[in-house]
């Protein structure tokens, strides 16, 4: 028991608040940097689920208005990003299509216009035009994506195209996914 009913001092208040801040302000940092991993980790989920939507459904854009904007392309390669859905589309319901298919929600996350767009590539160029394609200076996702749809078995063909969707989830200029494929006519 205590002989001297008082209470406490201040310097013994003073020394448990700065005793309990050395413990707890670490542990705050620490807390408010796992919500803001958690965030980043929850739009790249959701990043991967959209663009998992539009590969899968990739199919209902219309091949041969993209084929023949490809064709018109010197360089190989054509954009498409949302924004131009009416210039390549001439039929309404490819324009709405492809409209809604840059518009996508996936557990409460939208992308927004110009963070995600589709790189069309000729199906029918040699390594060597490849290689100058890749040496534009293409986001590095695209580029590996690339390299992992280039066949050994190679034939020329005008009803297939190479696709390699990319999605900016963050600002930073690493915070992107890219997930290629291949687009073929019916």
């Amino acid at each position: 028991m205590l002989k001297n009913n008082q209470g406490f001092s201040l310097v013994e208040l003073l020394a448990v608040i700065v005793i309990t801040s050395f413990i707890l302000v670490p542990l705050m940092t620490a807390f408010t940097n796992n919500i803001t991993i958690y965030d980043r980790l929850e739009k790249r989920r959701s990043t991967v689920g959209i663009i998992d939507v539009m590969v899968n459904s990739i199919d209902r854009l219309n091949f041969g208005s993209v084929k023949a904007e490809l064709d018109l392309s010197t360089n190989h390669f054509y954009i498409l990003d949302g924004s131009n859905c009416n210039t390549i589309f001439t039929d309404p319901d490819d324009q709405i299509f492809c409209t809604n298919y840059f518009n996508l929600t996936y557990n409460n996350f939208s992308i927004q216009e110009g963070e995600i767009e589709i790189y069309f590539f000729d199906w029918n160029i040699s390594d060597a035009e490849m290689t100058i394609l890749l040496d534009r200076g293409f986001h590095p996702a695209i580029e590996q994506e690339l390299s992992t749809i280039v066949t050994n078995d190679f034939t020329e063909s005008n009803s297939v195209m190479r696709f390699v969707i990319l999605g900016h989830y963050d600002t930073g200029n690493n915070d992107v996914v890219a997930i290629g494929g291949v687009m073929a006519s019916d």
